[in-house]
């Protein structure tokens, strides 16, 4: 019997080792399975992440876009020439604003009258900004000393 025993033994040391093997192994397919939903989590993060990068790049090479056309509208506004400058009816306007305006408010006198380059009027005489005379429609654009009086009788003045 000591054959049979010695059988019984060896394979209750076979089925032992089985056991343990089998455990380790569902420990392993067990670490190895959290690693893969770790893995899997971490992707889906990253590939969320790497739409919404893509989202917003969309956003800022569409403001890219809209920003070089502006600038590039603007440098050709610059870069118009003093001719082309001339012609342009809002050109022309502003700057006979800002004339008005340096003349009321900057204090330059009447007849320091700026060189206008431009297109000539009829008789040879070129277009220029409404003067402070004109403006006041009074002589050499002054007011007059006004009575008291006469501001009285228009309520503009009370004593």
């Amino acid at each position: 019997m000591s054959d049979y025993g010695n059988l019984n033994d060896r394979v209750e040391k076979a089925v032992e080792k089985f056991h343990k093997s089998e455990q380790q192994r569902s420990s392993e397919n067990q670490s190895l399975s959290r690693i893969l939903n770790d893995l899997h989590t971490k992707f889906d993060a990253r590939t969320m992440e790497i739409d919404h990068c893509q989202q917003r790049i969309v956003q800022l090479e569409g403001s890219s876009n809209s920003l070089t056309e502006l600038v590039t509208r603007l440098v050709k506004i610059v870069e118009k020439t003093v001719d082309d400058a001339a012609e342009d009816p809002v050109y022309s306007a502003s700057a006979a604003a800002s004339d008005i305006v340096d003349l009321y408010v900057g204090g330059r006198p009447v007849n320091d009258e700026p060189e206008i380059s431009g297109p000539e009027l009829e008789g040879g005489r070129h277009a220029r900004p409404i003067t402070e005379a004109q403006a006041f429609d009074g002589p050499a654009g002054r007011v007059e000393n006004i009575e008291d009086e006469l501001l009285l009788a228009e309520g503009l003045y009370e004593k």
